[in-house]
Formats: C-alpha cells, structure tokens, sequence
C-alpha cells in the first residue's frame, strides 16, 4: 500500500508546464485550464482567462488530480517538485515545508506542497513525520481539497504502528465525515481501510468480507483488490 498512487504522484508532478492550472476527472471527461484561486474538499473555484476573467466552480469531488501551473510556482515549489520526482524525500519535505509558510504563495500552492510533505514523509518510512505533517496539513487548511488523503494517511501511518486505537478513531472519523457531508466515497474508503484494521487484529475472516464487497467499485476497488490478495 506504500506505493498506492506513487506513480499519479508522480506524473502530476513531472507533467509538462502548462498555461494554466490543469484540473482532471475522475470519469475521464475532458481536462479544464485555469487558474484555480480557491479550493477545499467541497469546492474548487478557478477562473477561465479568455480576455476577461470568468469565474467557474467544480465540484471537489468529480476531482481527480490538479496539475499546477508550473509557471506560476516558487523556487522552492520546483526544488520540491524536482526532488520528489527523483524519490529525493527528504529534499521534497525541506521544500515543500517553506512553500506551506510562504506569504507569496497561493493557496493551492501551500495545499499541494503540505500533502507533498505527507506523501515524502510516508515513502521514507517517517511514520512520525508523516503523522505531524498531516496535523499540519489540517492546520493550515482545515478544510482541505487533500483532507480525505490526510486521513487516509492517517490511518496508514497507525496500521504501520500497530496503534490499533489510533487506526479505528481515524477511520470511524473518515466515514463520519463521508456521511455527515454525503460523500458516499470517503465512508467507502473508510471501511476498505477498517480491513486493514482487521487484519492487524488478526481478524482475517471479517477483513476478507470487508475487501470483497469493494473488489468491483468503481471508487475504492483497487485498493480492495489489493487487501483481497
């Protein structure tokens, strides 16, 4: 599971510099160029320069992925893109930790560059750096476009400790905040990862049922494919 969405990481990243922000789908529809000037779990507000400036809102969670406009970064935005790209986690964490504090930054700036420092912090096995990243991440943004990654994390960085309390206070608070705010995926998410729970617990049977019921969702399968095997 350490390397679940390395690889989309990754290309996000390494994507070529674009004239705007590029924002992209999870059913596969068409990308959309803008400058993105707002965003949290629920909304991303970006506007369309045609001339003028037109103002256009998405909803947050038909978003797969945001590719940055790299001509509209900081130097230590890109420092801390390149590092992560070549697996440099520790530069990455260095970089993307000045991007978060900088006053010139824009906010979608300082959100990708705070679950970058999570994400860094996770590939070279800093449980405790990943689990302070993530309280600064919700810190910074307590309504984060990221906030579903950070409890996922979360509840990695937990199974990765054996911390059987922390791992279920993280999941029951992921699935809470999936119902409470009618997001049918993140609950999801939540119970796939309950399985992980389970098998911590030795609990086998009970974490197999969990995984099998997700093998074919659309939202959370692969993830369920991979604690099927």
């Amino acid at each position: 599971m350490r390397h679940l969405k390395t690889r989309a990481i990754l290309r996000s990243l390494a994507a070529a510099a674009a004239a705007q922000d590029v924002i992209r789908y999870k059913d596969g529809s068409p990308d959309k160029e803008g400058e993105v000037t707002s965003l949290n779990y629920k909304t991303v507000e970006y506007d369309i320069i045609a001339g003028n400036r037109i103002k256009q809102q998405e909803d947050a969670k038909k978003v797969a992925e945001i590719v940055v406009d790299r001509n509209q970064t900081t130097f230590d935005y890109n420092r801390g893109a390149s590092a992560m790209e070549g697996s440099d986690y520790d530069g990455a964490v260095e970089h993307f930790g000045r991007v978060t504090k900088d006053v010139r930054a824009r906010d979608l700036l300082k959100q990708t560059a705070a679950i970058n420092v999570v994400r860094s912090q996770w590939m070279k096995d800093n449980i405790a750096g990943c689990q302070q990243a993530i309280k600064e991440l919700r810190t910074l943004k307590p309504d984060s476009f990221f906030l579903k990654e950070s409890y996922e994390f979360e509840i990695r960085c937990s199974l990765a400790r054996g911390d059987v309390a922390g791992a279920t206070a993280a999941v029951a608070g992921l699935e809470e905040k999936g119902k409470s705010d009618s997001l049918p995926e993140w609950a999801k998410s939540a119970d796939v990862m309950r399985g992980g729970l389970q098998e911590l617990q030795n609990k086998w049977r009970e974490a197999l049922a969990i995984h099998r019921k997700y093998v074919s969702d659309k939202d959370v399968g692969d993830e369920a494919k991979l604690g099927e095997i």
